[in-house]
């Protein structure tokens, strides 16, 4: 008789077992989209060193887009007759049990004498959900916190000649 009941509780047990772990992702997401959050508030976000002023002469080799914004290649895919400018990117990567915390920076360097004129810095939060078949990770970033000014270029460039 006591086996029998043992027996029926299993999926009882089995069920209180699912929900400890997804309440506990839940909260472990929570906790790290909190972090993620203080990492925007103090390190994230557009540092400009120097604005370029598009209309002055001397940089009428930077190619414009449809849309109104200059053409900043990255290092790698550079000739040595592209523009004046051109950007870089560094991801570190932290992973904690299922959950990744990434922290991008993107930098705008001048290209005569390697001067860093902007840099954008972005921390992201993939993964830590509570595993079902099929389904995509979550993800939390700066971008996901209005006010928080992260347009790079219209920050570096001055296209009005203002």
């Amino acid at each position: 008789m006591k086996h029998v009941k043992l027996l029926l509780m299993l999926p009882v047990y089995f069920i209180g077992l699912l929900i400890v772990i997804f309440l506990f992702t839940v909260l472990n997401k929570a906790f790290w989209d909190s972090r993620i959050r203080h990492l925007c508030a103090t390190d994230g976000g557009v540092t400009v060193f120097e604005t370029v002023d598009l209309k002055d002469p001397a940089y009428r080799r930077i190619p414009i887009a449809s849309n109104g914004r200059p053409l900043i290649p990255l290092a790698s895919d550079m000739a040595p007759e592209d523009p004046l400018y051109r950007s870089s990117i560094s991801v570190y990567e932290q992973k904690f049990g299922g959950i990744s915390i990434e922290r991008s920076e993107l930098s705008i360097v001048r290209k005569i004498d390697g001067k860093t004129v902007s840099q954008r810095v972005t921390f992201i939060r993939r993964d830590g959900d509570f595993t079902t078949l099929g389904s995509p990770g979550s993800g939390f970033s700066c971008e996901d916190i209005s006010g928080l000014p992260l347009e790079l270029l219209d920050q570096t460039f001055n296209l009005q000649g203002e």
